[in-house]
């Protein structure tokens, strides 16, 4: 069995800890951490007091490219939109198939969707909690980098936005556990995602 931790994981965030006085299986309010898993309870090692992967072993002990024992909580966009032609605005058909477009972020010269690790509160039922997580950071980015008259565009057209949440629990999860390949024995990483499908006139 290889025990891996990615070294910038090690300076970013806390190392040292006692696996044995972490609470797991619930609301950590000294780390203001949700350690519950979407999947349900999770067992941990007698020998270790570390949290087992609730999909089995996968050969690698340690965090790997994750932050926290356990549980790594994220969310992840998937934005997408039809493709329309540029000067009428009608959508384009292909085969008799509409161009769906989507938004990615290029991480390590790869493209993936966008998703970000994020902290629930006690209270979180994910239903209406994570929403308003998404809103506040897709506003926060947008601010960051866009003129503020752009800015109040994208927030109007994402209002108007047709939003599905898939949760992640039960078997839904299971199949995002099983091929991510962030995952080690002893943590692992369990999104909700939220599909946005972006839709507007013409201009």
């Amino acid at each position: 069995m290889i025990s891996f931790t990615h070294g910038n994981i090690v300076f970013t965030f806390q190392h040292s800890e006692n696996l044995r006085t972490i609470n797991f299986n619930q609301y950590d309010s000294k780390a203001k951490l949700r350690r519950q898993s979407l999947l349900g309870r999770y067992r941990l090692d007698s020998t270790t007091g570390a949290p087992l992967n609730p999909m089995g072993r996968t050969g690698l002990l340690g965090k790997g490219l994750l932050p926290r024992w356990g549980p790594n909580h994220s969310f992840v966009l998937c934005i997408t939109r039809w493709t329309r032609d540029t000067r009428t605005g009608v959508q384009v058909i292909r085969s008799n198939r509409g161009v769906l477009q989507y938004l990615a972020l290029e991480r390590n010269k790869r493209l993936c969707m966008p998703w970000y690790l994020t902290d629930h509160t006690n209270k979180c039922d994910f239903d209406e909690c994570v929403p308003k997580i998404i809103s506040s950071l897709v506003t926060r980015r947008g601010r960051a980098i866009l003129p503020e008259k752009r800015v109040e565009r994208l927030l109007k057209r994402i209002e108007k936005a047709e939003v599905t949440q898939v949760e992640t629990s039960g078997s839904e999860a299971a199949s995002i556990y099983s091929s991510k390949p962030q995952h080690t024995q002893r943590k692992q990483q369990g999104p909700p995602i939220q599909h946005g499908e972006h839709q507007h006139n013409h201009t």
